[in-house]
This record gives structure tokens, sequence and C-alpha cells, in this order.
């Protein structure tokens, strides 16, 4: 799991919510205790959005697709003009050391 450096704030139209007492401090969805990278972890290892969802049900795809576009911004912001979402998960992890 991602250990957190800095206070990581995410702004509040981003669904998320960090603690550091629970899950080491990793970013969750907003309601649940399900990890944010976990998606991306899924993603990478080839599993469909879909399946993923079917996997983890308080996760809802609208909660997905808003942290998606937070995170195609961070991409943006932090050097790509391309949007590869399998790539993202490495821009979280470096925004959570």
């Amino acid at each position: 799991m991602m250990k957190l450096g800095a206070p990581l704030i995410f702004p509040p139209e981003v669904p998320s919510w960090l603690d550091s007492e629970r899950l080491s401090g990793a970013p969750c969805f907003k309601g649940t205790r399900v990890p944010v990278d976990s998606l991306f972890t899924n993603l990478e290892s080839g599993l469909s959005l879909d399946a993923y969802l079917d996997c983890f049900p308080d996760v809802t795809r609208e909660l997905v697709v808003d942290f998606l576009k937070y995170a195609h911004e961070l991409k943006l912001q932090f050097g790509g003009e391309s949007f590869d979402p399998l790539s993202l998960s490495a821009v979280v992890a470096r925004l959570c050391r």
C-alpha cells in the first residue's frame, strides 16, 4: 500500500477520502474502503472496468469516471498531453509518496 509523505489533499469535487490511520493512508473512493489504486492495478492487469465494478459493488461508475477525470488533469499537469489511463497509476503513486 502507498505511504504518504506530506498530507495529500484532494479538491472537493474529487470523489475520494484519505485518513492516515486507515488503510495505511491510501486514498479511497468516497463512501468506501476501496483504495483508488486498486482501480489502476486491476486495469493494468487487464481487468475490464465492468469486471472491476462487479468486484467492488460499493464503487460506482460515476465515482470512477470522476476520479479518472481528475487523474487526467493531473496527467496533463505532470507531463503528458496524451491520455493513457494505464499510466495514471504512476501519477497517483507519485502524489502519494
